[in-house]
């Protein structure tokens, strides 16, 4: 019996629109350069594209011809929720309530699929230094944040986002 593909998905999960999709795909050149989007094959039949000037982010599933919108235009992660974050990555992240409002601005990025499975790494907070302008000024004092995970070919969250660096704070 073929299991229903939303038994598998988060609360929320939706694939965008076909048409949105066929945009998304007139885009595609497979040395991964478009004016809008930057394309990167990770196996499977998946592409992770991301949005030259704005934060959006897509899992696109050529296989199946659909695609999941991990991250929205403004930077905000509508693939996930919060029971995807540990709850040590939001206890740690004291500068930025990032982790808290699922919000990833920074660093966001999808390696290669294996098995039907992917890690997943978000920079929750950048190094205080990211701030800064090319004289130093502008830094701030907060500790660099990453968290990992692991998602299947939908953008399903197998894995919860886990801490793997946490840099010291300035003292």
């Amino acid at each position: 019996m073929k299991k229903e593909k939303n038994e598998t998905k988060p609360k929320g999960y939706t694939t965008i629109s076909q048409e949105k999709y066929d945009k998304l795909m007139k885009e595609y050149k497979p040395d991964g350069y478009s004016w809008k989007y930057f394309f990167s094959e990770k196996g499977n039949g998946i592409l992770f594209c991301t949005s030259r000037s704005t934060h959006a982010a897509y899992l696109i599933n050529t296989t199946e011809k659909e695609a999941v919108q991990l991250i929205d235009d403004n930077g905000r992660m509508v693939a996930f929720t919060l029971e995807d974050v540990d709850p040590k990555v939001i206890e740690m992240d004291v500068d930025s309530c990032n982790a808290e409002n699922l919000i990833a601005r920074y660093r966001f990025y999808v390696y290669d699929f294996r098995g039907g499975q992917a890690q997943v790494d978000w920079t929750v907070m950048p190094d205080g230094r990211y701030f800064a302008d090319e004289d130093g000024y502008g830094a701030e004092e907060c500790a660099e944040l990453t968290a990992t995970g692991i998602i299947d070919i939908h953008g399903v969250m197998i894995k919860p986002f886990t801490v793997i660096s946490c840099s010291k704070r300035k003292k």
